[in-house]
């Protein structure tokens, strides 16, 4: 009976042999050791997928860290703690230049580091870092010494747990494990420097001896990056048309808001803390897609994507099998459900669905809002005074009470929420508790435009204890979200390196 329910694997009868030493006197089991083929065969075998139109491009020298830190939106500390970040480089105007891994060069000088890019780009970025080396000491050169592979899981129960990268050694020492930092469903990017694919394959057994099947071209790993909703190189994110907080690079822990100035940050710092980001790549499941099979790449490229109104959502940013990703208006397609159309222009219209990625946050900003209709312009002139004179009235929004757990600071509010209605255009990255500004003067009414006053942010709760707190330095500390000064203190450690020194130095 207990076999029966425990399994009997090595690691089921390892775990009874522990429970009821008596009951199993003569069980033999091998040691437990963390290689990943004596994992239980239960769980999702890897998929392993060559990725030829990856190549890298390298950066070496005392200054590298200095220069590739006033370049990406990543910050190069991290990779203090870790073998790899995921980045991009910016134009001048915000807009998205290319992706990049950076790893560590394995078996190299600390300051050595492989940016690894699409094919077509290499070039490109190679000498976009020339153009800003002026007298930093560091070398910048295509380096064709390794070849990239994918290695990831399809299907991964829930509690399966992806091994570590140093976990997944090869005893030659000719491949090079690198835990994807983007996410963990996209597995591990492996580095080697065998030309050989044959030999390359054999390897790649070795270390992932349960793989189905060894790819012979990125099409499975490019299929279930679309299915996640994750984009990657020029094909996904064009050159100069898109913008990286569209593009997810903020929740594939791809930019840091803390790090300072970058080419591009003015924009992407904006962005991010106005909370307003309308667009983003998300996955498409196609219904017929041999209809588009043989249409022209240059029609597909950037083709509309429609709902059932007719209204456009959106443009086709890639696509693969019955999956694509495409870049939509998240107030327009969410919630889940509602059809969608790829339209190619000469083609046949394609049906196709889209659904909010697991690992995006549960509370995505999308707009409008239902309280923006409140404070719509009517056509008339009369109209347009009565509608800025309720948006102002304080009975329309009853006072909320508000205090403090701290300082035991007590104040009535006039509302509590992201948005508030007598402040046009504003989103706030939390919940907070609103007041007007008493000492302003009230709004001019002004055609065609929503009136907006001014206010004050007296608080928020604590997003670890839920406690009110104000936004005095005292008493709260803001990342993300308030948290209020017992919890900043407790949990110090679990905030990134650089936020550490800042709570210390404010509750010191």
């Amino acid at each position: 009976m207990l076999l029966t329910r425990c399994g009997t694997s090595a690691t089921a009868i390892h775990t009874v042999r522990q429970r009821w030493p008596a009951a199993f006197p003569t069980l033999a089991v091998k040691p437990a050791t963390r290689w990943l083929h004596q994992t239980s065969p239960a769980h999702s075998p890897f998929t392993i997928a060559p990725l030829p139109e990856r190549k890298f491009v390298r950066v070496q020298g005392s200054d590298a860290v200095s220069f590739l830190q006033g370049l990406m939106t990543n910050d190069m500390r991290h990779l203090e703690h870790s073998s790899t970040v995921y980045a991009m480089f910016l134009k001048a105007n915000g807009r998205v230049f290319c992706d990049t891994l950076i790893y560590k060069r394995p078996g190299a000088e600390p300051a050595d580091y492989l940016l690894e890019c699409d094919a077509a780009v290499a070039p490109r970025l190679e000498k976009h870092l020339k153009l800003y080396r002026l007298r930093k000491k560091v070398q910048v050169e295509q380096d064709a010494t390794y070849r990239v592979w994918a290695a990831f899981k399809e299907a991964v129960q829930e509690e399966e747990e992806m091994p570590a990268a140093s976990d997944l050694a090869c005893p030659e020492g000719r491949l090079h494990v690198f835990k994807d930092p983007r996410l963990p469903r996209l597995g591990y990017r492996v580095l080697t420097d065998e030309q050989e694919p044959n030999e390359c394959k054999t390897r790649l057994k070795r270390i992932f001896p349960e793989a189905e099947t060894v790819a012979d071209s990125a099409l499975p790993y490019t299929a279930f990056r679309y299915s996640l909703g994750v984009g990657e190189g020029e094909t996904n994110l064009p050159d100069g048309k898109c913008f990286p907080l569209e593009c997810n690079c903020d929740l594939l822990h791809g930019v840091s808001f803390h790090k300072g100035c970058y080419i591009g940050q003015e924009l992407t710092a904006r962005t991010y803390h106005t909370g307003v980001i309308r667009k983003r790549l998300m996955p498409l499941e196609l219904d017929a897609p041999h209809r588009l099979a043989d249409c022209d790449p240059e029609a597909l490229r950037d083709a509309e994507i429609k709902n059932e109104e007719g209204g456009a959502v959106g443009k086709l940013r890639g696509l693969a099998g019955n999956r694509a990703l495409g870049l939509l208006r998240i107030e327009k397609v969410l919630p889940e459900g509602k059809p969608l159309t790829i339209n190619v222009a000469g083609e046949s219209v394609v049906r196709c669905r889209t659904s909010k990625p697991a690992w995006w946050p549960k509370e995505m900003n999308a707009r409008p809002y239902k309280t923006m209709a409140t404070t719509s312009a009517p056509s008339s002139t009369v109209g347009r005074e009565s509608a800025a004179s309720s948006a102002s009235e304080p009975t329309a929004h009853p006072s909320i009470p508000f205090r403090c757990e701290l300082c035991g600071l007590s104040e009535s509010c006039d509302y509590r929420g992201r948005r508030p209605p007598f402040a046009s255009k504003i989103e706030l990255p939390e919940e907070c508790y609103v007041m007007r500004d008493p000492f302003a003067p009230p709004p001019q009414a002004v055609p065609d435009k929503p009136a907006s006053e001014h206010y004050l942010l007296l608080g928020a709760d604590c997003h670890s204890c839920r406690r009110a707190v104000c936004k005095a330095s005292e008493c709260s500390f803001f990342y993300g979200a308030t948290f209020c000064r017992q919890c900043s203190v407790q949990r110090v450690q679990e905030f990134p390196l650089e936020v550490r020194s800042k709570i210390k130095k404010q509750f010191s």
